[in-house]
């Protein structure tokens, strides 16, 4: 891992279901964990191990590249 400069994922942070309405709290569920929940991409030095970026956080429906591509923007994908 020489060449890695940082390793990024999102980390799922579970929630209660939102009160409100329906449309409110399908903002904060994620299909893909089948809960309710909020998400921040981190981005960690592999060399050191320690936490070099992290992003605002994000409701459980935000797909994980969107979030990368707001918080990582010099890397074109």
């Amino acid at each position: 891992m020489r060449d890695v400069g940082v390793v990024v994922d999102c980390t799922v942070l579970p929630i209660n279901r939102p009160a409100g309405s329906l449309q409110f709290g399908t903002k904060f569920y994620s299909g893909k964990h089948h809960i309710y929940c909020v998400k921040a991409e981190v981005g960690v030095n592999p060399r050191t191990g320690t936490a070099s970026t992290v992003s605002s956080i994000h409701t459980g429906s935000t797909h994980d590249f969107s979030i990368f591509k707001e918080h990582f923007p010099q890397f074109k994908a």
